[in-house]
């Protein structure tokens, strides 16, 4: 009959109302054009674990190679330490990866608003026509946070995102690239430094490219949204 067994898609848990406000956010932006998305500047954090074991991964072994070295893959406790790291692309443009030292509360995350994005802003959109992503963690919506983009608003809007949503957020799709290459990278970083300055590599070699392919996804994306009445997509 065509049936296969298959690990389930993971998706973000969406109730009603995170569905309907990603319905809602999609209907709002399918008569953007590609200049409009071009004027948006995607932001996000993300964690890398030193050592973290492929779940995708499987070999093919008898029943007594269980304990077989050839057989094994390697882990150890708490993945032997992870980093935290800030991004930010427009359409044109990428920002230097940033290494978040600690866990980013409402002063940290206000410190690297104006120390990164403000400058990157200017930059890429003098004009003000400027629009920041940012998804709803709780240093995001602090009210400190809040209180500095309101007060630099004649600089760029901010974009009002919907909960739960990373899978409209491309910046997703460059967290891969960053996996992938450093797993290819000629040495397997062993140490915090080390994995920092590999996934700082691999960003800075992001062609600009691929920002293009992403900003110029959007619509479909958003189409894709409405065709799910906001249920959860594919990234």
């Amino acid at each position: 009959m065509g049936f296969e067994s298959r690990r389930p898609t993971k998706v973000q848990l969406l109730n009603a109302r995170h569905r309907a406000a990603r319905l809602a956010w999609a209907r709002e932006s399918r008569e953007w054009t590609l200049e409009d998305w071009n004027c948006v500047a995607w932001s996000d954090e993300s964690r890398f674990r030193l050592f973290h074991a492929d779940r995708r991964l499987k070999i093919w072994r008898q029943p007594q190679e269980v304990m077989d070295p050839s057989c094994h893959v390697g882990t150890v406790q708490g993945h032997g330490g992870s980093i935290m790291v800030w991004g930010v692309f427009s359409w044109q443009f990428l920002e230097s990866l940033v290494l978040i030292p600690t866990s980013l509360n409402a002063i940290r995350y206000v410190e690297l608003l104006g120390d990164h994005l403000h400058p990157f802003m200017l930059y890429c959109h003098p004009h003000g026509n400027g629009v920041f992503q940012q998804d709803n963690c709780t240093s995001h919506r602090s009210r400190l946070a809040t209180a500095w983009l309101d007060e630099h608003s004649s600089d760029f809007s901010v974009m009002n995102w919907p909960h739960r949503s990373p899978d409209l957020n491309p910046i997703e799709h460059l967290w891969d690239v960053l996996e992938k290459g450093v797993k290819a990278h000629h040495t397997t970083p062993a140490t915090r430094t080390e994995l920092w300055t590999a996934l700082a590599d691999v960003w800075q070699a992001i062609p600009v490219q691929r920002f293009h392919k992403l900003g110029e996804s959007m619509p479909r994306h958003v189409a894709v949204v409405i065709k799910a009445r906001g249920g959860p997509t594919r990234y």
